[in-house]
């Protein structure tokens, strides 16, 4: 009798295991090598706004309404993700930001963030050298994936580089039939 329990809980316990590794979507590698988008154009300079301001702050990311998102999304989601990690481990700024919306490449270079620009472009105008092995960022996880009433994504993601682990709420929005990522935001 005993034995039968035993075994009965050791299966359970499998099939426990199984489904919940079965459930999770293999994290997508992010060497240098695994850069396989295709690069944008360079970006257009946005305007300088009024940098006498405070800097403005984001509007936080929402996650009302949100449901978990279906596996096909789970997928294509993780896959982006990890898309634009190996293209910055490339060094390829230019397919890291392919991985980016419209809206938010427009962002980054605008107001008060305009003041990078010239140095991207330098930067983008050279060719894609990957960086050191130590200062490659690496992904720890992609989690709790859902997609929220207005269509968008959001993903709770962990990376680490240089010895630092980040966790970070990513929102996506489909662009051209993919995911892009539109903003992120750490998470405490």
């Amino acid at each position: 009798m005993r034995v039968h329990r035993t075994l009965g809980l050791i299966a359970a316990l499998a099939a426990l295991a199984f489904s919940t590794a079965r459930a999770q979507t293999a994290l997508p590698p992010v060497d240098p090598s695994a850069c396989q988008i295709a690069p944008i154009a360079m970006p257009v300079e946005g305007e300088e706004g009024d940098l006498s301001t405070p800097v403005p702050k984001p509007t936080p990311i929402s996650q009302e309404s949100a449901v978990p998102a279906d596996d096909a999304t789970v997928t294509a989601v993780t896959e982006v993700i990890g898309q634009s990690i190996a293209c910055q481990n490339a060094g390829d700024q230019l397919s890291m930001l392919a991985a980016f919306s419209d809206r938010w490449i427009a962002q980054l270079f605008s107001g008060y963030d305009r003041v990078f620009y010239d140095e991207f472009e330098q930067q983008a105008s050279l060719p894609a050298t990957p960086l050191a092995a130590s200062a490659q960022v690496m992904l720890i996880s992609v989690s709790d994936i859902q997609i929220r009433d207005d269509g968008a994504s959001i993903a709770t993601v962990v990376t680490r580089a240089k010895g630092v682990e980040q966790t970070s709420l990513l929102l996506l929005i489909q662009e051209e039939g993919s995911w892009k990522i539109d903003g992120a935001e750490p998470v405490s």
